[in-house]
């Protein structure tokens, strides 16, 4: 069943631990010329994104979902066959999910999946993250930071660093600061980024999937920028950057630790950090970053595939691995 009511989505949705599957994340995909399908099958809810292959063929790719609202026997098979005989769109060559829950019906969702034919695929979203709960105090929070990640915090107060966060129109005149900070730190690391319109999109989300940048200052000069958003019960760290040249100021230590600080005092319960890695050596640095705060590590299942043109499937995996 697909669905076309926000209210009954939002008040369904909210508790879910990403903003992938909010309304307004899907929205956003509309806004950047992609199709989404929002289902509510046996208990299953997925706001499905269209992607476009080569010769007219798509897949459909379900962030952070599906959101599991009821563990029914058939589930799964019905969930399925929405995508396998649909009304409103072309069937897809795959179904590509990333569920966050770890069980369903007392059995590990891994067992579940590969029984119903879902595969085991690479994954989309970082499936290892960092969570602070925000409901300790402050001051447990705090002595969870690592040391030199609290001198950090210490010697940016000292040194007259100050952060501001910009919500609703005042985004608007933080975004350039922002871009310009983001594209500089992008540069000096090699980094890759998704064309300017979708980090605009994100700085403008408002409602129940909003979004602030947050920067700082030194002497009223923007030595760092992050995107932050909001959405249930929690805060994400999303996006970031600092100027070279300042790093005796330590403003995005500073700037992340008054982000946490500011999610707990207006209310969310959860510090999401948005992504770590263990394994590949490029985020070695970041995941350095983001640990020194300390935190919980959450590990989810991962992205597994539901093939439904086997041939076609085969062909797109082979074009990917030629490609790289």
């Amino acid at each position: 069943m697909i669905m076309r009511d926000k209210k009954f989505w939002d008040r369904e949705i909210i508790s879910h631990p990403s903003f992938l599957q909010s309304w307004q994340w899907g929205e956003l995909q509309e806004k950047l010329g992609k199709r989404v399908f929002r289902f509510n099958v046996s208990g299953l809810l997925a706001s499905a994104i269209e992607q476009k292959l080569p010769f007219g063929q798509t897949y459909f790719y379900v962030p952070h979902g599906p959101v599991i609202r009821a563990e029914t026997q058939d589930a799964w098979t019905n969930f399925l066959k929405a995508f396998e005989s649909p009304d409103d769109f072309k069937r897809p060559v795959f179904l590509r999910i990333e569920p966050l829950n770890r069980e369903f019906h007392g059995k590990p969702i891994e067992n579940v999946l590969s029984e119903a034919g879902f595969r085991l695929t690479k994954p989309v979203q970082p499936n290892v993250t960092l969570v602070i709960d925000l409901r300790k105090n402050e001051k447990e929070i705090l002595g969870a930071i690592e040391h030199d990640a609290r001198y950090s915090i210490r010697a940016a107060e000292k040194r007259g660093v100050t952060v501001e966060f910009l919500s609703g129109k005042d985004k608007e005149r933080g975004f350039d600061i922002f871009w310009r900070i983001f594209m500089e730190t992008n540069l000096r690391h090699e980094l890759k980024t998704y064309p300017k319109i979708y980090y605009e999109e994100v700085a403008t989300l408002e409602g129940e999937c909003s979004s602030k940048i947050a920067i700082a200052r030194t002497g009223g000069e923007a030595i760092s920028a992050a995107i932050f958003i909001y959405f249930g019960e929690r805060t994400f760290y999303l996006f970031a950057g600092s100027r070279a040249g300042y790093g005796r100021f330590n403003a995005p230590t500073y700037l992340l630790w008054q982000a946490i600080r500011e999610a707990k005092k207006t209310g969310y319960r959860y510090f999401d950090f948005w992504g770590i890695s263990h394994e590949n050596k490029n985020w070695s640095k970041i995941t350095a970053f983001k640990k020194s705060f300390g935190g919980e590590e959450i590990t989810s299942p991962g992205a597994w595939d539901y093939v439904f043109n086997k041939p076609v499937y085969f062909i797109y995996n082979l074009a990917k691995r030629i490609i790289g």
